[in-house]
């Protein structure tokens, strides 16, 4: 078994538990997850009690959506425009947490545009070090959808 953190251990009575869309904004910069009427977690991970359970100096991604069944995870990070800083973020929050699955996804929402070669070279490296099933971003707002059917995360702009 992985060595991380329990997703139990961020999740409590006061969660919050939606199923139809999930924000999660910063700084003019939005990722919007449609739930298809599925409930799903959303948890903030960069907060004191993620801080608690490992400690300040981790990097670390902002916001985890999680399927109440637990076999599907959206880690997401709000940037300004550090594509890099964003992709070792979410890469270090998926490492940190116990996944009892691979079907985790990534989102990266920024303010400015990275170039073009930074952004591929960042994004390719979190696909195939972190072993993401799928990675999703966009300028802005970037909209998600969860399809049932296949159990996965699309893009839905």
């Amino acid at each position: 078994m992985k060595n991380g953190l329990d997703m139990n251990r961020l999740i409590d009575d006061n969660t919050e538990i939606f199923n139809d869309t999930i924000p999660a904004k910063e700084k003019n910069v939005k990722v919007v997850f449609n739930c298809s009427g599925h409930e799903f977690y959303k948890i903030k991970v960069d907060s004191d009690k993620f801080n608690n359970l490992i400690g300040n100096n981790e990097p670390r991604c902002d916001y985890a959506i999680v399927k109440v069944s637990r076999d599907i995870e959206l880690l997401i990070e709000l940037k300004g425009q550090d594509i890099q800083r964003a992709c070792k973020q979410l890469q270090a929050t998926k490492r940190l947490l116990l996944n009892n699955h691979d079907n985790v996804f990534g989102a990266i929402a920024f303010r400015s545009n990275p170039a073009p070669t930074k952004l591929q070279i960042s994004l390719k490296g979190l696909k195939d070090n972190a072993h993401f099933k799928g990675v999703f971003y966009h300028k802005n707002k970037l909209e998600l959808i969860y399809i049932p059917d296949d159990n996965t995360i699309k893009k839905a702009n």
